[in-house]
């Protein structure tokens, strides 16, 4: 049926991996910055903890589905070239996750200069 295609090709394009990888690789850099400002950070319980990382969690869906458009369009308007084609769709899977990582270790060493994460005035410095 052509009703259920996108559904099957969702499942067949390791979408939902890749979206659960990208959470994972997110969530680990939060950790990582938080190990690394834990100096200049307040003194929180466990659930405190908990629920900052519920927060972060929640921005970084949109965050994905912003850095993975490309890579979800690629793969759900051309589900037969992109599975014929793998290394688009590693270089479109690897390219978000990589520029992710990067702005992530930027704003772990620059939370120790001023002292909070980073936002969008870190833009208007370079500019």
């Amino acid at each position: 049926m052509k009703v259920f295609e996108p559904i099957q090709t969702l499942f067949k394009s390791n979408i939902l991996r890749q979206i659960a990888f990208a959470l994972f690789i997110l969530f680990v850099s939060r950790l990582v910055w938080f190990l690394v400002n834990k100096f200049w950070l307040p003194a929180v319980g466990f659930t405190e903890f908990f629920e900052a990382f519920l927060y972060g969690f929640y921005f970084d869906l949109p965050v994905i589905a912003y850095l993975f458009a490309p890579l979800f369009l690629w793969q759900l308007a051309l589900p037969n070239f992109s599975l014929k084609h793998p290394i688009v769709t590693r270089i479109l899977f690897l390219l978000p996750n990589v520029i992710c990582l990067i702005l992530n270790g930027i704003d772990t060493g620059f939370s120790k200069i001023n002292g909070k994460r980073s936002g969008f005035e870190l833009f208007s410095l370079a500019g």
